[in-house]
C-alpha cells in the first residue's frame, strides 16, 4: 500500500469519515514496513562526546539532535534515514516536520535517552531501542505518526494526539500529570502496551471520533 498525502488543515467543524481512518490506518502499515527497512543513511548524536562541527559520522558524532535534523533533506524519496542517539541528556525542544517519508530514531536498548519536549507535526517517526524520557510536552499533530516499539516517559505534561494523528508505544510512563494523561482528538488513534502512571493523572480522554486502547492501565 501506498502513502496517502496527510491532511494538513483540519479544523474543530470537520466531521469523522472512513477515507480519513482509511487513510491513516494505510499508512500506519505503510510506516510498519518502511521503519523495519535497512537506513540508506546513518547520522550519530552524543550529547557528551559530539560537536555539531563534525560530520555526525560514528566515529565524530554531532552534539544535538537539532543539528541532526538540519543536516538531513525533507524530501527523503526513497531513503531511509535513521539518526543513532546516544544514551545521555539532551536540553532541546525537538520538532521534526516536513519530512516527506518517515524518519527513524535509534539506539541500544540500554540507552536512556532524556530531551525537554517533542512535537511530530506531519510527518512520521519511528523510535526504536532507546528509552525515550521527555520532560515537557508531547504533540503529535496533523496526520502524524510516532511509533516506538520501546518505552517513553513523559513527565508532569499530557500528551496529545491529535488531528488525524497516530500514536503507538510499547510502553507509556505518564509521571506528575495533573490532569489527564492522553487526550486523544480529532479523528485520532492511540495504540498502546501498557499505559503507567501516578495518582495525579486521570487515564485517557478520547474526542471526537477517536479510539485509544491499551492492553493494561495502571494509574496509581
Amino acid at each position: 500500500m501506498a502513502w496517502q498525502t496527510p491532511k494538513l488543515d483540519w479544523t474543530a467543524e470537520d466531521g469523522v469519515r472512513n477515507s480519513d481512518f482509511n487513510r491513516i490506518e494505510g499508512n500506519i502499515l505503510e510506516l510498519y514496513n518502511t521503519s523495519k527497512a535497512r537506513a540508506d543513511t546513518v547520522i550519530y548524536v552524543n550529547a557528551d562526546l559530539g560537536n555539531d562541527n563534525n560530520p555526525g559520522t560514528a566515529a565524530a558524532p554531532l552534539k544535538t539532535i537539532n543539528k541532526a535534523l538540519s543536516v538531513i533533506p525533507r524530501s527523503l524519496g526513497d531513503k531511509d534515514v535513521r539518526i543513532s542517539i546516544a544514551a545521555g541528556t539532551y536540553d532541546e525542544i525537538v520538532t521534526i516536520k516536513g519530512f516527506d517519508a518517515m524518519l527513524q530514531i535509534t539506539g541500544t536498548y540500554s540507552d536512556r535517552v532524556v530531551i525537554n519536549s517533542l512535537r511530530v507535526e506531519g510527518c512520521a517517526l519511528s523510535v526504536s531501542g532507546i528509552s525515550l524520557e521527555i520532560n515537557g510536552a508531547l504533540w503529535v499533530v496533523h496526520d502524524a505518526s510516532l511509533l516506538s516499539d520501546s518505552a517513553i516517559t513523559v513527565n508532569g505534561y499530557t500528551i496529545n494526539v491529535t488531528y488525524g494523528s497516530l500514536m503507538y508505544t510499547e510502553d507509556l510512563i505518564c509521571n506528575n500529570v495533573d490532569g489527564y494523561a492522553v487526550i486523544v482528538d480529532k479523528c485520532s488513534m492511540f495504540y498502546g502496551g501498557y499505559l503507567n502512571g501516578d495518582a495525579n493523572a486521570n487515564g485517557i480522554m478520547c474526542l471526537a471520533g477517536s479510539i485509544a486502547a491499551f492492553h493494561d492501565i495502571n494509574m496509581e
